[in-house]
């Protein structure tokens, strides 16, 4: 297992390898279990959701101030302990980046091998967010073509099993006074292209990660070296937090 903490020490992401090389991931704030879930992704030039070999790991510290044309702030922060985890399979490196923030914990996949051709088709992720009991209180969005539905008020139950929700997702436990939201960043990243992605429920506490319905089934190319968006989970104590 490795564990990374964020700046203030107060969250911290637990990553964990099973006996058949597949990845998982938790995420703590002060002890309370904000989410879980597995890792992984399968590619045309290999499946990274098992099988994986540790190789070795890197760390550093992230701190940055940048600026945007447009927003309600005139600088931003992002400031996170970044660990990037490396494994191979049969031969092809691949990279596990996980950052930790004082409000939330973020990760991508990397496949820096330039050897296996100029690209690859990216088939799925097995990247899910699994919530405790005490999140019983959600905001979701039906899917629609415009992403631009309304966040529905509601709980876990039979009902979103096979059910398309939009991203962001916003969870509220109120027995840990935690509010989680999920979402990803920089999809169309500097690498490439990837698809938008949203959230799938199941008859359990669980969203899965699904590629946009207009892919139809069909692989999503992108060029290699390759880097997934970011895959995140704010973590705040309270509302105005998140929102502001």
């Amino acid at each position: 297992m490795w564990k990374i903490a964020s700046p203030d020490r107060t969250l911290t992401v637990a990553i964990s390898g099973s006996d058949s090389g597949a990845l998982s991931y938790s995420v703590e704030e002060n002890g309370a279990l904000a989410g879980s879930g597995a890792l992984g992704i399968c590619t045309s030039i290999g499946d990274f959701s098992c099988g994986l070999r540790f190789v070795d790991t890197a760390e550093q510290m992230i701190d940055e101030a940048y600026s945007l044309p447009v927003g309600k702030k005139k600088e931003y922060v992002n400031k996170a302990c970044e660990t990037r985890l490396r494994f191979e399979k049969e031969g092809i490196p691949f990279h596990l980046l996980v950052r930790a923030y004082d409000n939330g914990a973020a990760f991508r996949y990397e496949i820096p091998d330039e050897s296996r051709g100029a690209s690859l088709e990216v088939y799925r992720e097995t990247t899910d967010f699994c919530f405790p009991e005490s999140f019983d209180t959600l905001w979701l969005q039906d899917w629609v073509a415009s992403y631009e539905g309304p966040y529905n008020k509601t709980r876990w139950g039979p009902g979103h099993d096979g059910r398309h929700y939009g991203m962001p997702s916003l969870l509220h436990a109120p027995a840990d006074s935690l509010w989680v939201m999920v979402n990803e960043a920089n999809v169309p990243n500097a690498n490439g292209g990837y698809c938008i992605s949203h959230g799938k429920g199941t008859a359990g506490r669980r969203l899965t990660l699904e590629f946009a319905p207009e892919e139809k089934g069909n692989p999503v190319p992108s060029p290699l070296p390759f880097c997934s968006p970011w895959r995140y989970l704010q973590v705040e104590d309270h509302l105005d937090d998140l929102v502001n």
